[in-house]
């Protein structure tokens, strides 16, 4: 594994293809909350979430784009356990029954 990530981090980009009036706004609504202006990439901890990214030109046009976005930096985990008779050096000496259970939150 190479390694576990704590948060998502989200980074957005915005183009005015040319005859361009210039960019006016480039703005982002977490779960229909306030738009506000994209400066930075978005960290987004453990949950479900609606993201929202607009980009305003200085003419009036705009796009939008809407996402769905889960984020689970949790990893599931996993234990086991033998019923059996151990004899020397951790061998056993008659059939072995094996339980495993996962769990994931």
């Amino acid at each position: 594994m190479a390694g576990i990530f704590l948060m998502c981090k989200i980074e957005a980009n915005n183009s005015d293809p040319a005859p361009s009036s210039g960019t006016y706004a480039f703005e982002t609504s977490l779960d229909g909350t306030n738009w506000n202006a994209y400066t930075a990439p978005l960290t987004l901890a453990d949950g479900a979430y609606v993201l929202q990214i607009r980009v305003i030109d200085n003419a009036g046009n705009q796009a939008l784009n809407a996402d769905a976005i889960n984020v689970d930096t949790t990893p599931p985990t996993i234990s086991g356990t033998l019923v059996g008779q151990l004899g020397a050096n951790n061998w056993y000496i008659s059939s072995v029954q094996a339980e495993v259970s996962v769990s994931d939150t």
